[in-house]
């Protein structure tokens, strides 16, 4: 069992949780059952997830290897052009659609367009 770093909540019913090392779980039945989300990346750090939040229908993962979308409830992922590449989102928080994504060591990043560009 790894310790879980954050949750939220995803589309319907769903919740996911991010952990540090076992990735990715989403439930659907209000924590009783949980479902590994395996993320495309055959690197296992990417298993080693430090934030999650859900914004505008979209699930976004911040882990070591890489920071991540689903558009789909956590069906299939993609991993995102994040300009601060070398530096992960640690938090995330969503203002009036806006989501801000902070890193450990190049500060604060938004996006008005679901992830598709940053700034």
């Amino acid at each position: 069992n790894a310790p879980v770093t954050a949750i939220t909540e995803g589309i319907g019913a769903s919740i996911f949780a991010a952990t540090l090392g076992n990735g990715i779980f989403r439930s659907d039945d209000d924590g009783a059952t949980w479902l590994p989300m395996r993320l495309p990346s055959t690197n296992d750090s990417a298993q080693i997830a430090y934030s999650i939040f859900t914004n505008n229908g979209a699930v976004f993962v911040g882990t070591f290897k890489g920071f991540f979308r689903s558009r789909n409830n956590g069906a299939s992922w993609e991993e995102m052009n994040f300009p601060a590449i070398s530096d992960k989102p640690t938090s995330m928080q969503s203002v009036d659609g806006v989501l801000y994504a902070a890193t450990a060591g190049n500060g604060v990043w938004r996006t008005v367009d679901n992830g598709d560009t940053w700034q």
